[in-house]
């Protein structure tokens, strides 16, 4: 997984943050590293937007708890060989009430 964010933050461009894979880019991921196999990142929300200051306080109250990465896959299909995975592409972290995976939780936030 940290290699795939870290392809992503390669392009150029932040990675945004959703809340529930859905509505507008609520901030972006600032960075993100690999702990005991498991993915770190520090986020950071944009509080000028209401989304963003509504998403802060879901977090802050435990409402939205795990985190969820969004992805595009590339993806071909053959007769001979049916449907073929090539590449996941990470397009968004999002803030979610229960993520998919085990042990992908928000830990700890800043107040300011």
């Amino acid at each position: 997984m940290v290699t795939q964010v870290n392809a992503a933050n390669s392009s150029g461009e932040p990675i945004p943050v959703h809340l529930e894979h859905k509505g507008i880019q609520l901030g972006h991921v600032v960075s993100a590293w690999e702990h005991n196999g498991t993915l770190q990142c520090v986020l950071e929300l944009n509080e000028r937007v209401l989304e963003g200051s509504i998403s802060k306080e879901f977090v802050r109250s435990g409402i939205v708890k795990d985190l969820s990465l969004g992805y595009s896959v590339d993806m071909q299909q053959s007769k001979k060989h049916g449907i073929k995975t090539n590449n996941k592409i990470l397009k968004e972290i999002s803030m979610v009430k229960t993520g998919a995976r085990r042990h992908c939780h928000i830990h700890a936030f800043s107040k300011n």
